[in-house]
């Protein structure tokens, strides 16, 4: 159970990267511990090729859940100019 007063967790990583339970697995126990908004927010590089795969899985994920479920990327600045390390399918949530 989270501690009172902790509605919110922004900081969550799936089996897509360096977690251990999927998307569907975090979003329920999101649920069942109460939580009203999550975001996951796996490590992402330009060559990630699961890209599409996780934006499906956490927009079915939504579908099922008491709580707002906001899809998000960790990743590295490349330069001073705000360069991401991130490929055009992630800028964009689609190809």
């Amino acid at each position: 159970m989270m501690p009172d007063g902790i509605k919110s967790d922004f900081h969550m990583h799936t089996n897509f990267t360096d977690g251990k339970s999927s998307v569907e697995e975090m979003i329920r126990a999101a649920d069942k511990n109460g939580l009203e908004k999550i975001a996951i927010t796996e490590h992402i590089r330009a060559d990630s090729a699961w890209v599409n795969e996780y934006i499906d899985a956490v927009q079915q994920g939504r579908k099922n859940s008491a709580c707002e479920v906001i899809l998000g990327f960790e990743t590295k600045l490349m330069d001073m100019n705000g360069t991401l390390d991130i490929s055009k399918d992630a800028e964009t949530g689609r190809n």
